[in-house]
């Protein structure tokens, strides 16, 4: 099993880029790959899913979550269960997570926050919030930026469904600093979304709203352009 510059194996690589990076560099990157490879078509779902084609880019991702076996199996869930959830398809999203087994604990932090959103989704503020715990004492010493900022990440979008807008945004934050000092801007950038939406929905204030709406915009160019 080859690996890249980042010491991971191409997939977990590929997945990683397709979550964190610009859709020209996704596509840039796809040129690179075996046509048809697992890593091609999780490139071909990132930029479906950048390009509001969900429904194409979750008909390649169940085939593929079939199709990738161990640790990369793990890593296909930073893009197929985020996308069940924007679909509301919670019950599959549910069934995805139960398949897999997580190698690490960094793994099992990650899959605890995914639990916790679709928990905070089905209403079930409790059990959201006992996961969103145990997600955060497991990644508490990672040393794995983009598997930290996932975490954080997920918890805030959880502690938004739970209305907590002030929580929502305090982790919104700790993961765009997270982003920002690991380099990955479009990732400052998510956050600073959900930030804007707690800010807007459950603060009622438009003016923060407004100040994170113009950093989502600042961060999601890189310099010298593309998005």
């Amino acid at each position: 099993m080859s690996r890249q510059a980042d010491g991971l194996p191409e997939f977990q690589s590929i997945v990683r880029l397709a979550c964190s990076d610009t859709k020209s560099r996704i596509a840039e990157r796809l040129t690179q790959c075996q046509p048809g490879s697992a890593a091609a078509k999780a490139c071909i779902a990132a930029l479906a899913i950048r390009e509001g084609a969900t429904a194409e880019a979750l008909r390649i991702l169940r085939r593929l979550a079939a199709q990738v076996w161990s640790e990369d199996r793990s890593a296909i869930v930073d893009l197929f269960v985020p996308l069940l959830g924007t679909l509301n398809l919670l019950d599959e999203a549910e069934e995805v997570l139960d398949s897999i087994v997580p190698s690490n604990e960094a793994q099992r932090a990650s899959f605890a926050a995914q639990r916790s959103v679709i928990l905070a989704m089905r209403g079930n503020d409790q059990s959201s919030l006992i996961a969103a715990r145990t997600a955060e004492e497991l990644i508490r010493n990672s040393d794995d930026p983009f598997r930290h900022w996932t975490v954080l990440s997920r918890l805030s979008i959880s502690a938004y469904y739970r209305a907590d807008g002030t929580e929502s945004i305090d982790l919104a934050l700790r993961a765009v600093y997270l982003a920002r000092k690991a380099g990955y801007r479009r990732l400052a950038a998510v956050s600073y979304t959900t930030a804007r939406s707690a800010a807007s929905a459950l603060l009622a204030n438009p003016r923060l709203a407004m100040l994170y709406a113009k950093k989502t915009t600042q961060f999601d160019r890189v310099p010298g352009g593309g998005v």
